[in-house]
């Protein structure tokens, strides 16, 4: 009965500090972190954290944000019909948010609540029971399902939420649940950010290549495919998109990531110089690498059931297709990159030490180069931007929706 009355109370401050003033939480996730019975509340408590922390962010006129504010603005005002249908999810938020007199930062807050409250999820699965092995090593997974996608990855709205849901989906896919739910997180998924479709498609690959890869075999698919994607499928890859586009009667955008803006010669268009084409194409070869390897490390060590490997390679094939359009592989690579992550989680047992510290170290060695390079662009711009709106730490989240 104490232990509940604890719990109570932890619950009842907590929602007290993110009304009151968010900096409160803060010490209050410690001790409930250092205290593992408090676990369930933080998986409401901080996504609403997070999201508080997001009302901060004014973005600047180069961040998706801002174009997703006005829009809407613009429904709020006049109440428009949407002459392209990509997905369901903004035009769904802009709906709910000008029906009930949200001002525009709430499609940002319901997105960050969203994604954080299914990683604090999964999360919290990797801590249930009485189970402490592994204890680092679950701490190492979960920091990274954290930091993967941060607060400014998430102010693209769509896919990011698309991202969340395809998450859990994976996660579930990982224990082998086989339920009405895994539909409707695919379901969900897909129609956040029609890209990930491509879910569909690597779930086919995956059923009709049964048990085709052995360990090695699996060494050889992937390493084809990362050649494919170098060198020969990039004018192919280039045509499926947008003859898919046309086919289905669902304006996706499909040109602007193959010939356009965001496409194969996007460091071209966007008149990169020399230092920034550099970096742009050392972060994706590096992260091309890291997932190469994880995959020949975890095939390699493959003495437990390989029906997750041979899922793991089939996604990853599907990826380095890819490569030549940066920005859809980027998006794309989050899918084995997690899915990687949770089976190391679920067969940590049968993984030797060195093993999993290597690929923790590879995991991570991406994350740091992630960030190095964030902190010198958009990162830096978004924390500077909250810093600046300090005072929206001293109101409670529904007084700022209301505006």
């Amino acid at each position: 009965m104490k232990r509940s009355i604890e719990s109570w109370c932890y619950d009842v401050f907590c929602l007290l500090s993110l009304y009151i003033n968010v900096l409160l939480y803060i010490p209050l996730l410690v001790y409930g972190i250092l205290k593992k019975e408090k676990e369930k509340g933080n998986v409401l408590f901080f996504p609403l954290f997070l999201s508080i922390v997001s009302f901060g962010f004014q973005p600047p006129y180069e961040f998706d944000l801002y174009r997703h504010y006005e829009t809407f603005d613009q429904f709020c005002k006049f109440s428009y019909e949407i002459s392209f249908i990509k997905d369901l999810y903004l035009p769904f938020l802009n709906y709910i948010g000008c029906y009930f007199g949200f001002t525009h930062k709430f499609i940002y807050v319901v997105t960050v609540f969203i994604y954080y409250f299914i990683v604090c999820f999964i999360i919290k699965d990797f801590f249930s029971g009485h189970n402490n092995d592994h204890i680092y090593v679950k701490f190492f997974l979960c920091a990274f399902l954290i930091l993967n996608n941060n607060l400014v990855e998430i102010s693209g709205l769509r896919f990011p939420a698309s991202l969340s849901f395809s998450i859990l989906y994976l996660w579930r896919e990982t224990k082998g649940k086989k339920d009405l739910i895994q539909y409707v997180l695919l379901a969900l998924s897909i129609l956040s950010h029609f890209s990930m479709i491509i879910l569909v498609v690597m779930n086919l690959a995956f059923k009709l290549s049964g048990s085709l890869f052995s360990r090695y075999k699996s060494i050889v698919a992937v390493s084809l495919s990362l050649i494919l994607g170098l060198l020969l499928v990039k004018p192919f890859v280039s045509l499926l998109l947008v003859t898919v586009q046309n086919k289905i009667g669902f304006y996706i955008g499909a040109e602007t990531y193959t010939s356009g803006e965001w496409g194969a010669e996007r460091i071209e268009i966007q008149g990169y110089n020399s230092t920034g084409a550099f970096v742009e194409r050392f972060k994706l070869y590096y992260n091309v690498f890291v997932l190469w390897v994880i995959i020949v490390i975890l095939a390699l060590s493959a003495s437990f059931n390989s029906k997750n490997i041979t899922r793991l390679t089939v996604f990853t094939c599907v990826c380095f297709i890819f490569i030549p359009f940066d920005t859809i592989y980027f998006r794309y690579q989050n899918i084995p990159q997690i899915l990687s992550v949770f089976i190391i989680y679920e067969h940590r047992n049968n993984l030797k030490k060195f093993t999993i510290c290597l690929l923790i170290i590879l995991i991570f060695s991406k994350l740091i180069l992630q960030y190095l390079i964030g902190f010198l662009s958009s990162y830096s711009i978004y924390i500077k931007s909250i810093i600046l709106e300090y005072e929206i730490f001293n109101y409670g989240i529904f007084m700022q929706l209301l505006g």
